[in-house]
């Protein structure tokens, strides 16, 4: 499975950062290429998501929740996925690490996707983590 890392630093408390990401189903206000994030149970929640023209969906649920540290998921049906957000503190601020690995539906997709999309798919992430940093700090202003 491929491993997908980034961390940023946010200028607030752990515990703004997690009350944000926590919220998973506003997730799609981070970035146009998450279409929708619904909930379908208590802990889990419907991804529809376009990255570089394709779409994918899957269904996640939520491992591990400790306030205001950690939050992890597993993709239950869908794109195979897990990951996790580990929060800590900074110097008043907060650095976000965020880490995915997923798996797609065939070696020859996933090598394609690998080569080809890898860019694509850290872009999106950066995008994701600069506009939630933005987010979370306009709020303190």
């Amino acid at each position: 499975m491929p491993i997908i890392e980034k961390s940023i630093l946010i200028s607030a408390s752990p515990e703004e950062v997690f009350a944000i990401i926590v919220n998973v189903e506003n997730m799609s206000d981070l970035s146009p290429s998450i279409k929708k994030v619904t909930r379908i149970s208590n802990n889990s929640y419907h991804w529809e998501v376009n990255l570089a023209g394709m779409a994918l969906e899957w269904d996640a649920e939520l491992l591990k929740t400790e306030k205001p540290k950690y939050l992890s998921w597993r993709s239950i049906r869908g794109i195979e996925n897990c990951g996790e957000y580990v929060l800590e503190p900074q110097d008043g601020k907060t650095r976000l690490i965020f880490r995915m690995e997923y798996h797609l539906p065939s070696r020859v997709f996933e090598v394609v996707v690998n080569t080809f999309l890898e860019s694509s798919f850290n872009r999106w992430l950066a995008e994701i983590l600069s506009n939630l940093k933005k987010v979370i700090e306009k709020r303190r202003d």
